[in-house]
């Protein structure tokens, strides 16, 4: 199999989680404020 391939995920996961969590936040903000 070519290519890196690493042995703990974390380090690339963490990024991807925070990003999730900021757009589902945002998500709520904005849909609260059409609500308004």
């Amino acid at each position: 199999i070519k290519g890196r391939h690493d042995p703990c995920i974390v380090p690339r996961a963490v990024p991807c989680v925070e990003s999730a969590a900021a757009i589902s936040i945002y998500d709520a903000l904005l849909s609260s404020k059409i609500c308004l």
